[in-house]
């Protein structure tokens, strides 16, 4: 059974204005959105402009230009042309114009930044996850105790980490090469791919230790060793070819 205290009273909640604003414990402020707007009390508004744009606005209201409901900051959400807008406008007074600066796009393209446009310049991925380092050149014949690799991609760039411990393998005159990355290397002249030694259980020889680079060639998903002269590295060339390592690179990649 209802009680007369849990009754409202429509009429003093809800006001409609002429052009079908609705305004729920306000009388909305002067829109002229071309649709209708839902403003709910002095803070949040809903609307739309022309049928083709859907708006969520804190302290915002339009009225030929985006204007400030009260003294304060305002904020807007807004869904337009197949993008998704989040804007910000600082502190000022009732009924002055707004200025928005849009921190968040995110488009076809991806995530953009700070009013960015440039499909160049959007986020497009973020991803973790795992892969199977192997040798693909430089030893032969043998299984493996750990090839553990763990990922992070964020858009273009892929952070990596490996766990390598071969077992049994045979030394080749081939350069060595470390196979297995998640990703192919970009093919963009200028971005290649390093990575570097966090630990090397008697791998190396020690007079090379501390001289070997690693590199990430462009559309390969390998690592090759080279000498300080630009040598590769031959599977013959270090102490333990069944040695451990353990190391930590960045590349980009097309993906």
């Amino acid at each position: 059974m209802s009680k007369q205290t849990d009754l409202i009273n429509i009429p003093d909640a809800i006001t409609v204005d002429g052009s079908n604003n609705v305004g729920i414990g306000v009388v909305p402020k002067a829109w002229n959105v071309y649709d209708q707007a839902l403003q709910i009390g002095d803070g949040a508004a809903i609307w739309t402009y022309q049928n083709a744009e859907a708006h969520y606005s804190v302290n915002s209201y339009y009225n030929s230009g985006n204007k400030y409901i009260g003294t304060g900051t305002a904020l807007q959400y807004q869904q337009a042309a197949g993008a998704h807008s989040f804007k910000t406008a600082t502190s000022g007074t009732a009924d002055a114009a707004i200025s928005w600066n849009t921190k968040v796009n995110i488009d076809s393209d991806g995530l953009k930044f700070n009013g960015d446009t440039a499909a160049a310049n959007a986020l497009s991925d973020y991803e973790e996850g795992t892969f199977n380092v192997v040798y693909n050149q430089g030893a032969s014949g043998g299984t493996y105790d750990r090839q553990y690799g763990h990922y992070t991609k964020v858009g273009r760039v892929v952070h990596f980490e490996i766990d390598f411990k071969p077992e049994g393998w045979s030394t080749t005159t081939a350069d060595i090469q470390i196979g297995g990355l998640p990703f192919t290397a970009s093919a963009t002249a200028g971005l290649y791919g390093f990575a570097t030694i966090n630990y090397q259980g008697q791998y190396l020889t020690t007079s090379d230790t501390g001289q070997i680079s690693f590199h990430i060639s462009a559309n390969t998903s390998r690592i090759t060793m080279y000498y300080p002269g630009g040598d590769g590295v031959g599977g013959n060339d270090v102490s333990d070819i069944n040695g451990r390592l353990i190391i930590s690179g960045r590349y980009f990649t097309d993906a």
